[in-house]
């Protein structure tokens, strides 16, 4: 039975990063270097010798003589993964293909698929290290025909990171075994100014709880940017939040994710510190609609300029200060699904602070 008026921490969708994803993350270049830029090595400085003044001007006839005559110097060829099998090329363009279609489930099944543990560990890892011995970039995408770290504005760009717990990590940390990320851009080469794409990322495997199958998943479609020195940020679409809230339900699996809430519309980025030190983004819904999603029906409220409007089927919940408000709870429109509660861990807050960028309106 449904305990209507139970209150709950955020769900996965609304909780700080876990420390899996602590790791630089898809919409971040780890080397710290500009893209495809070979490491600067240092040169000892050259002797300076006394020249006679008659003899720069031969010397400057002489320079431009070898410039004129020398060859260009050669393209650095970007190395490519010795592994990247045709099965591996068949599954990254399974997931572009899927991006391209607008799929969140096809994305997440192939996000989760048992490829995405084999392909990361056998190509993707021992890749990455030689890029990072040969001076490249970490960032490299996939475009459809090959690795590289700028992709051409006609070609699509993929990025995909994917990483597994250990026991201790999963027990200590509370986490899934498993967790994929990937970011995917149209036209990859125009990235840094925006354009259409996907950013997904997946908790998923073996939990502390010994549970298995766990698939929370979150999936944004829509106008991004990835500035070579920021991280990804949302400009407008949809972000949808999917869980396996089937429990309870005899005609539900419980490994089958369902869509829990959606964000529609523009989003503002704001940046934090958290308490050791580490920056994150926090993308919230600016103006748009939050649609919360119910075992029986949904509902539909409208956010403006970045605060919730209140409607009937919201009920912030007060604290013992008058004035002042814990929580709030999203009932659904059958009664039969009860309510969503919200409690704020802090300080009680008021009115208006309870409904401006509120935890159900913001992604990470």
């Amino acid at each position: 039975m449904i305990n209507d008026r139970e209150f709950s921490s955020p769900g996965e969708e609304f909780s700080p990063p876990a420390p899996e994803f602590a790791s630089p993350g898809p919409e971040q270049d780890r080397s710290g270097r500009e893209f495809g830029q070979l490491s600067g090595v240092s040169v000892p400085p050259k002797k300076r010798r006394r020249v006679p003044g008659f003899m720069f001007a031969a010397a400057a006839v002489v320079t431009v003589t070898v410039a004129l005559s020398a060859p260009a110097p050669a393209a650095v060829e970007f190395p490519q993964p010795e592994g990247f099998t045709a099965e591996y090329r068949a599954y990254l363009d399974s997931i572009i293909e899927a991006c391209e279609a607008e799929d969140p489930l096809a994305v997440n099944r192939l996000g989760a698929d048992p490829m995405a543990n084999k392909f990361w560990y056998e190509c993707m890892e021992p890749y990455e290290e030689l890029l990072h011995e040969q001076g490249f970039s970490w960032h490299v995408f996939y475009d459809g025909e090959e690795m590289t770290a700028e992709p051409d504005p006609s070609h699509p760009a993929l990025y995909f990171w994917h990483g597994e717990s250990t026991p201790e990590e999963i027990i200590e940390r509370n986490t899934w075994q498993y967790f994929t990320q990937l970011t995917y851009f149209r036209d990859g080469g125009r990235r840094n100014r925006g354009t259409w794409g996907v950013y997904y990322n997946a908790n998923y495997g073996v939990t502390s709880f010994s549970q298995e199958n766990d698939l929370f998943f979150n999936i944004f479609l829509g106008e991004m940017t990835q500035a070579e020195d920021s991280e990804l940020l949302y400009h407008r679409g949809i972000w949808q939040s999917y869980e396996p809230y089937g429990y309870g339900y005899d005609d539900v699996s419980p490994d089958t994710p369902q869509l829990q809430a959606e964000l529609t519309g523009t989003f503002y980025n704001e940046m934090f510190t958290s308490e050791n030190g580490t920056f994150f983004k926090v993308n919230y819904l600016e103006n748009g609609t939050w649609t919360q999603h119910f075992r029986r029906g949904e509902v539909e409220t409208k956010i403006v300029d970045g605060s919730i409007i209140l409607n009937k089927h919201l009920e912030p919940e007060p604290a013992e200060e008058p004035g002042l408000y814990k929580g709030m709870t999203v009932w659904s429109p059958d009664p039969m699904d009860g309510g969503r509660g919200w409690v704020n861990p802090n300080d009680p807050l008021t009115l208006e602070e309870l409904l401006y960028h509120h935890p159900y309106t913001r992604t990470y």
